[in-house]
């Protein structure tokens, strides 16, 4: 299991928040990703509507979780929301090609209280013909209950938020479980 801090942007600091954990597993065909938050709670706005496949998730808090591999350009994203919505884009190379990614949905599940949260998700890893380590960038956007959106992420390289750009994809993984 990998386990790392998720910083805030400098540009959009939550005072309430006091920390965001993000927990990998490899689980043969599956990748298991837990979003853990702590801080004043009350101060989260969750998103609600329907479950299942949706766009826009990314204006209001919900996790990413960017996966592509080593020796080529192209990448998914995937955006899970605590309602259990979910999206999924396959790109050909940085912000370019974007698509539907025909997958499997992926399972959500979310436990929260007042000073905590986790949601977790189940991430089915296909195209198993693609070679090389399989890098994978982990973010969250985070909306308080006045609309003002945080951005959380292994690392920020730019003067903007910007979870696409590759310096992002921090992490590697053996492609074999």
């Amino acid at each position: 299991m990998i386990e790392r801090a998720l910083v805030h942007h400098p540009t959009t600091a939550a005072a309430w928040i006091e920390s965001l954990v993000v927990r990998l597993n490899r689980e043969a065909a599956a990748l298991r990703v837990e979003f853990f938050l702590q801080g004043d709670l009350t101060h989260l706005r969750l998103p609600s509507g329907p479950t299942g496949r949706r766009d826009g998730l990314w204006r209001h808090t919900c996790g990413e979780v960017f996966i592509g591999r080593t020796a080529k350009p192209a990448y998914r994203e995937w955006n899970l929301a605590p309602s259990g919505a979910w999206q999924a884009y396959d790109f050909t190379a940085y912000r370019a090609g974007m698509r539907l990614a025909g997958v499997e949905p992926p399972v959500i599940h979310l436990d929260h209280g007042p000073s905590a949260l986790t949601l977790t998700a189940h991430l089915p890893l296909q195209d198993p013909q693609d070679d090389g380590d399989i890098r994978l960038g982990v973010s969250a956007v985070l909306e308080d209950t006045g609309g003002a959106l945080s951005y959380w992420a292994l690392s920020h390289p730019g003067e903007r938020p910007d979870f696409h750009h590759p310096a992002s994809f921090t992490l590697t993984l053996d492609p074999t479980p």
